[in-house]
């Protein structure tokens, strides 16, 4: 594309110069239409310097180059028609074209539109080409056809014509030489030569009948291949203003996609720091929630501690409750106060004591470990909230 550039900027300053070598040059020189489309497809694009450009050229050169954009014009809409053909009467190319639509979605819209290649072209071709010409023959046959019907009725008209006159002529011979009376004789010849006129004329009118209306159907036929012309002239008219307006459309598609595209950057550049706040959020949030494991093991650790105090208050009070009925037994009977028995109960006694302490201390260790969860955990409600 810069090639491209270099070359109209180039021959537009050696026009400007006035260097006649140069001008005749520049006159002979041919102008490729594809380079001016590249360059008019271009990011720094001065649609001034395109129209000093082209108005530098020679009358030559910008009639061949007019030849070459409606060369290629033709060929798009000849393109255009046979893959519209194609389309709707080729069931065998509609999962291929499917297949080729995906890929041009799949591709980025960046990507320019890429003509038909020689091979898309020729199997197009061809199948147009097949389809006329099946058209044509089913036309042919089925003229032919009317054609031999009509000429098989002629055929036996005359036959029946012939017969008809060969009998009037021995019919004539019989009657004259059987007829004895001259009146009764003239009577009979006039009522069979009436009779046969008659029939005569009958056959004559149906003959003509038949081809007034064999010159009816050559007409009606050349007038419906008149039609059929013109029809393809319409529709061919009918599908360059179709490929038109498709191409406008497109144009405008791909410049709505590329303002798209231009908000949706802006959009990401915009929103952005939202989201390093949303991560920053997130990250908070995973280390409150390793705190709150944290604090969920230590409480299970109490709990299970608090177990453990229960069952042995349980199994101390069932010991008091054994040494309560010894110290009963000994008060009853007080010449057992020197025995061992009341040296152990007071060991035990004593441990029960401290054990009472110990239980009184881990209580208000467990009290005071739940309301700092309850605090900690208001908290961190409390700052969800606001987040």
């Amino acid at each position: 594309m810069e090639n491209s550039q270099e070359k109209l900027l180039n021959a537009n300053n050696s026009e400007s110069l006035g260097n006649e070598t140069n001008v005749s040059e520049q006159q002979n020189m041919r102008v490729d239409y594809q380079e001016l489309d590249q360059w008019r497809e271009a990011a720094d694009f001065d649609e001034a310097k395109l129209y000093n450009y082209l108005n530098g050229l020679s009358e030559e050169a910008l009639s061949l180059l007019l030849k070459e954009i409606n060369e290629a014009n033709n060929v798009l809409v000849k393109e255009n028609d046979i893959y519209e053909f194609v389309l709707k009467n080729d069931e065998t190319v509609h999962n291929v074209l499917e297949m080729l639509e995906m890929d041009i979605h799949s591709q980025t819209s960046e990507d320019t539109y890429a003509p038909l290649s020689c091979p898309a072209k020729c199997y197009f071709a061809h199948k147009r080409l097949k389809s006329l010409e099946n058209d044509l023959e089913q036309k042919k046959s089925i003229w032919r056809l009317e054609i031999q019907d009509l000429e098989c009725k002629l055929k036996s008209l005359s036959v029946s014509l012939e017969t008809l006159k060969e009998e009037q002529e021995t019919f004539n011979k019989n009657v004259r030489f059987g007829g004895r009376h001259p009146v009764t004789k003239r009577v009979i010849l006039q009522k069979v030569a009436k009779y046969f006129d008659d029939s005569i004329k009958h056959k004559m009118a149906m003959t003509n009948r038949y081809k007034i209306q064999i010159q009816s159907d050559v007409m009606e036929r050349n007038k419906l291949i008149s039609q059929f012309k013109e029809q393809e002239k319409r529709l061919a008219s009918l599908d360059m203003v179709k490929y038109k307006e498709a191409k406008f459309e497109h144009d405008k598609s791909c410049k709505a996609l590329h303002n798209h595209k231009e908000q949706l950057a802006k959009c990401k550049s915009k929103y952005s720091f939202l989201l390093q706040s949303i991560a920053e959020i997130k990250k908070s949030l995973e280390k409150e929630d390793s705190e709150i494991q944290k604090i969920q093991a230590a409480l299970f650790k109490k709990e299970a501690m608090k177990n453990v105090m229960v069952s042995e208050k349980a199994r101390n009070d069932q010991r008091i409750e054994e040494l309560n009925a010894a110290m009963r037994k000994i008060h009853l009977d007080p010449r057992r106060h020197g025995l061992p028995e009341v040296a152990e109960y007071a060991v035990v006694k004593k441990e029960n004591e401290i054990l009472k302490q110990n239980i009184k201390k881990w209580r208000k260790k467990v009290a005071v470990a739940e309301q700092a969860k309850l605090m900690h955990l208001s908290a961190l409600k409390k700052k969800a909230k606001h987040k």
